[in-house]
């Protein structure tokens, strides 16, 4: 949301942190924020995600125990090339992950 009013461009401005927890994309990013990638069906059929970063990608595994349960399964580089990172990137993407997890959308069937 906080993308779309900035570009509408309404006068006056309003402060994102009114309305959002999030961030307009327009502006200048944090250079460790992480960006989730899943599908339609998560984690119902499809318990697979990623978090990618500007230099990272994490395949991330939703364990079926407890709501925050995640485990990397696998890390590349920004071109898909597999790579090692550290174990302090790795915790950093995951408790990135615990700590958003759920909080910006709700399903409901």
């Amino acid at each position: 949301m906080p993308t779309f009013l900035d570009y509408a461009g309404l006068p006056p401005s309003i402060a994102a942190s009114d309305y959002s927890s999030g961030v307009s994309l327009l502006r200048a990013q944090d250079p460790a924020r992480l960006v989730l990638v899943s599908s339609i069906d998560f984690p119902e059929r499809n318990r697979q995600l990623a978090l990618v970063s500007r230099s990272s990608k994490f395949l991330v595994w939703k364990e079926s125990s407890g709501s925050r349960a995640f485990r990397i399964i696998s890390t590349s580089d920004a071109e898909d090339i597999s790579a090692e990172r550290s174990e302090a990137e790795g915790g950093n993407a995951l408790g990135f992950l615990n700590e958003t997890y759920r909080r910006f959308f709700l399903r409901t069937r």
